[in-house]
């Protein structure tokens, strides 16, 4: 059997931190506004979305009325202009099909001032049932002086729920804590005073207040622009262990931070069905994970089909895989590098993909013209899925996993259907193509769930079930795998993803 290709393993994305350059007084039309930013710190929170309303007993065609994007936990809108006035605003979020202003659902209302030359920074901490937002002013500092003296300009807010204070130190990159700077304390939901700093890169420490134990230590944190930042310490939603997460933020980007030494977690899920192509396949496999820089094994273990491993947890490196059929020791992956990366809880499901065989490389699996493929070779590929670590009290998310290869149909499409819909009008849909996977967000609620694949030109349902979820449910897997059993030869198979362990919070 080959070895998959590392990408086909794990794929690789990369985050950059976008800003915008503002300018105290740089045009009459600027003068006649100011910027409004949004931030979600609540940690059960869906998406939520901020209204401004210039009058809400009028609507006049020039009256200014916005509903902006939804922003979910630990995201923040870019700074939008708005007309220097006073507004009324409201923080809701869905919690039907609906995103209109009037069919949303109000957490918090009140009113705040847009002012020239300054940000009103909007943050919403707590819970869903108990919100708390709060509004600040910030003045947008003139980015000509900040050129000049190459510098950036930082503010630092903590929005943790347990952790009132907390001590918060830069040092360059190639030191360490013993040479760190105290910059500021971070006291709860207050911003520290604007703090100028040397354009450079950082190690950004947390401690708490008045002790030299560093309970948070960042990797290399990039100050290369002359703008204004806002550092966010809030509560970790990831696996890591580490309490803390941190937020980057400029004007219009966002960068979130991880302790550099959060664990992360991996399990395995045996989807290899038995194939023609495997004729020596026993319905078993062993599983080998080593770590590549000490070549110390950290799991083994076998699994039947449909068996998922134990979660194990880990440092954050990298690691090598085997995969091998239990009875008679075939090797299906080899040596497979791959990496996980911190603070992360990552699902890797194994299934079974055809391929045609072409010997001779002259594109044509059909030498003898019969019409029929001359030779399919069957091989175990991964899907890798990072675990939902979130706490969502309104809504769940769910991985639609296509573990099932077939020549008939190229992707199947998987419909959430409510009550008041039909497979025609659903709006909860995600199509996914064999070795995929797609999350979507479900408002709790009651689901008709329809897998559908197109064969012959005839949509065909392949399975279909009733999902309920509510505030108590856990983020789940679903599955489509092949099922002897099944009119249609396959089936939707849900997985509950359980709780992460993340260490006390």
């Amino acid at each position: 059997m080959s070895i998959p290709s590392l990408s086909k393993l794990f794929p690789v994305t990369v985050l950059a931190l976008s800003v915008i350059t503002f300018t105290g007084c740089s045009s009459d039309d600027d003068d006649d506004t100011g910027l409004i930013k949004f931030y979600n710190a609540d940690l059960d929170s869906p998406d939520l979305f901020l209204t401004l309303d210039e009058d809400l007993d009028e609507d006049d065609d020039d009256e200014f009325e916005a509903t902006f994007s939804g922003v979910g936990f630990g995201e923040a809108s870019s700074a939008t202009s708005v007309p220097i006035d006073d507004y009324f605003y409201e923080v809701a979020f869905q919690d039907d099909d609906s995103t209109l202003r009037d069919d949303l659902e109000i957490i918090d209302e009140g009113t705040l001032s847009i002012d020239e030359e300054e940000l009103t920074f909007v943050i919403s901490t707590g819970t869903i049932e108990n919100p708390v937002v709060s509004i600040f002013e910030i003045e947008v500092e003139d980015s000509d002086d900040l050129i000049e003296d190459d510098e950036f300009q930082l503010q630092i807010i903590n929005v943790h729920p347990t952790q009132p204070a907390v001590d918060v130190y830069f040092s360059e990159t190639d030191e360490t804590f013993n040479e760190a700077q105290l910059i500021a304390t971070a006291n709860s939901l207050v911003f520290t005073d604007p703090i100028n700093l040397e354009e450079d890169e950082y190690i950004i420490y947390l401690t708490q207040p008045g002790e030299t134990d560093v309970i948070f230590e960042s990797d290399d944190v990039s100050y290369l622009f002359n703008t204004q930042y806002f550092l966010a310490i809030r509560q970790n939603d990831g696996a890591g262990g580490n309490p803390f997460q941190l937020d980057n933020m400029t004007f219009t980007g966002l960068e979130t931070i991880s302790d550099t030494d959060s664990l992360a977690s991996i399990r395995f899920y045996n989807g290899v069905h038995e194939h023609e192509s495997l004729p020596d396949y026993s319905g078993q496999i062993d599983l080998s994970v080593e770590n590549v820089s000490t070549e110390t094994v950290v799991l083994t273990e076998q699994l039947a089909l449909g068996d998922i491993s134990e979660t194990t947890i880990t440092s954050a490196e990298d690691f090598s895989l085997d995969v091998t059929d239990s009875a008679n020791g075939d090797f299906y992956i080899e040596s497979a590098v791959f990496s996980v990366p911190e603070n992360t809880a990552r699902t890797i499901f194994f299934y079974v993909d055809e391929e045609d065989v072409d010997e001779d490389d002259d594109g044509v699996v059909d030498e003898d013209e019969d019409g029929i493929v001359d030779e399919i070779e069957a091989f175990v590929r991964t899907v890798v899925v990072d675990d939902d670590t979130s706490n969502g009290s309104v809504e769940t998310t769910v991985s639609v996993v296509n573990l099932a290869d077939n020549d008939d149909f190229s992707f199947v499409t998987v419909s959430f259907v409510d009550s008041d819909e039909t497979l025609e009008d659903v709006d909860d849909v995600r199509s996914v193509s064999v070795g995929t996977s797609s999350d979507i967000s479900l408002l709790n609620n009651t689901y008709d769930v329809f897998a559908v694949a197109t064969i012959d030109n005839q949509e065909i349902i392949l399975d279909s079930f009733t999902l309920t979820l509510n505030e108590d449910s856990n983020p789940q897997f679903l599955l489509l795998e092949f099922d002897e059993t099944s009119p249609s030869g396959f089936s939707l198979n849900l997985i509950d993803q359980g709780e992460i362990d993340q260490g006390e919070q």
